[in-house]
């Protein structure tokens, strides 16, 4: 009867361990497929060609192609692949699988360097403008600030 009980504790112990290794396999099969439907390689291409753009560089599509050449790609997918097992549930995966699977977030992935290069702009001008507002409260602050009081060992005459 011990030996019963004994395998029964077990089973329930090693069912959860069970159940999260069959979800982790899972989410590492979604992770794979949605790295098939939005790229890793694409999204460092895209980033490496905004640094090439606000570097101002004239060759640009020479320097997309040399830095593409340096960087390990199949590394950044698998760090990519880690991340996203680790991050994300397996319906949220599926939900990203669902959303990249479909034409109109190929146009909207294409898109957005576009829109974000429309909207920084706007953006830095609204924090410069609201850093000077503070920067020009708190150097009025320090003007208008009384000047310190001395402590009393300092206030005291110096003995001959």
């Amino acid at each position: 009867m011990r030996v019963f009980l004994a395998i029964c504790i077990l089973s329930l112990i090693a069912v959860p361990a069970f159940a999260q290794d069959a979800t982790k396999a899972e989410r590492v099969e979604l992770a794979k497929k949605l790295n098939e439907v939005n790229p890793v390689a694409k999204q460092v291409e895209s980033s490496i060609g905004r640094v090439g753009a606000s570097w101002g560089l004239a060759e640009k599509e020479k320097f997309q192609r040399e830095m593409m050449a340096k960087i390990d790609i199949k590394k950044v997918e698998q760090v990519s692949m880690d991340a996203l097992v680790d991050t994300f549930t397996k319906e949220e995966l599926q939900a990203m699988l669902d959303y990249y699977s479909k034409p109109e977030a190929a146009s909207i992935m294409q898109k957005m360097p576009v829109y974000q290069g429309l909207v920084q702009p706007g953006i830095s001008r609204e924090i410069d403008k609201a850093l000077m507002v503070l920067r020009t409260g708190y150097e009025s602050q320090q003007k208008a600030a009384p000047a310190p009081v001395p402590t009393t060992a300092e206030s005291k005459p110096a003995t001959p």
